[in-house]
């Protein structure tokens, strides 16, 4: 499973030196949903994942598309006060190629197969400096390297004392109880404290990329049986998962696509979340989204030659509900509630 991440010369330098995939935000007005949203593509990424640099220009130097393949080496971390401190860290065989693959020659719109995620990405103007892509896209990102340097990749080593210690570091988490009624907005990135923002507000996560966020971090450690569950999917496990999928050129984004297996079959997940109570035009109007998400996700791995079973999802806060829901267009409502214990657990609408 990889993930594309922005670098220019002087940042792909710097992975190799510290050991660690590294990214910042800028901290405004809405400070939670920023910082889960940055914290949701660090979480996307799991031990043994690839991580493809995507070097860009920077100034005068020409960026240079792609040539590095590094692996991901464990759980994310947060360094309070580094410049760049949401971390991922790196194993320390990498792997490079002599002749890079220009930008150009990823994003080529005329072959019959494409890195569509990296195309949204590059078409829309996305911000943020990681995006995932799916595994038929890793193949065919390998597959142009590998065309374009016929005598094969070069194996490299990291130091021998890298990934570097930070001692001062945090695990970069979602705590889905936490509560912070004093939070106070900050100045900087700086002043951030993961153990003291406010990723609950009474019986829902307190925004919804905060939902995203964890709702990632649960299934990248396959800890979301409950949900698999009530889709009816007992003993199937995440394979893969991304998250915020960009939908064509509109200009919009999936929230949640995932690989589910149980060893002989696949399906794939398409789910719309919202993190607060709906009622039953909400969810009419969220599984009609997401319907028409499915069918372009639908259409991307067929692409690939892939004819998985697309299941749709929405996702929602728990409440109650006058009338039995009908399901409309195939599309589950599941709805998640804290229980006495305070723990997610999550309820079949229809």
């Amino acid at each position: 499973m990889g993930h594309l991440a922005i670098c220019n010369n002087q940042t792909v330098a710097e992975i190799i030196s510290t050991g660690y995939i590294s990214g910042k935000c800028i901290v405004g007005e809405h400070q939670v949903k920023t910082m889960a949203d940055i914290m949701s593509s660090f979480l996307c990424i799991k031990e043994g994942d690839y991580i493809f640099p995507w070097i860009i220009h920077n100034g005068d130097v020409r960026g240079v598309g792609f040539k590095y393949i590094f692996i991901c080496a464990g759980n994310p971390i947060y360094v309070q006060g580094e410049l760049y401190p949401f971390k991922i860290p790196v194993k320390q065989e990498f792997y490079s190629y002599a002749i890079p693959l220009s930008e150009n020659e990823a994003l080529d719109l005329f072959r019959s197969q494409l890195l569509w995620n990296a195309i949204g990405k590059k078409s829309l103007g996305r911000p943020r400096s990681i995006t995932s892509q799916t595994p038929d896209e890793d193949e065919l990102l390998i597959s142009l390297l590998n065309r374009k340097n016929p005598t094969g990749r070069i194996t490299n080593q990291l130091a021998p004392e890298l990934p570097a210690n930070y001692p001062t570091s945090v695990p970069l988490r979602i705590n889905h109880n936490q509560t912070n009624a004093a939070f106070q907005k900050v100045d900087s990135l700086n002043e951030i404290v993961i153990g003291n923002l406010p990723f609950r507000n009474g019986g829902y996560f307190r925004v919804e990329k905060v939902l995203e966020a964890w709702f990632l971090q649960e299934a990248n450690s396959n800890n979301l049986n409950g949900f698999l569950n009530s889709l009816g999917f007992n003993n199937y496990q995440f394979e893969w998962v991304g998250n915020y999928i960009p939908f064509g050129v509109s200009g919009s984004n999936i929230d949640v696509v995932a690989i589910i297996s149980n060893g002989e079959h696949k399906v794939v997940l398409v789910i719309e979340l919202k993190h607060e109570r709906k009622n039953v035009q909400k969810y009419f109007l969220a599984a009609n989204e997401v319907s028409v998400n499915a069918e372009f996700i639908h259409s991307a791995f067929a692409s690939f030659y892939r004819s998985y079973k697309v299941v749709k999802v929405v996702l929602t806060g728990n409440g109650r509900v006058r009338g039995i829901p009908v399901r409309i267009n195939n599309v589950h409502w599941i709805t998640y509630k804290y229980s006495d214990l305070n723990e997610i657990v999550f309820e079949a609408k229809c």
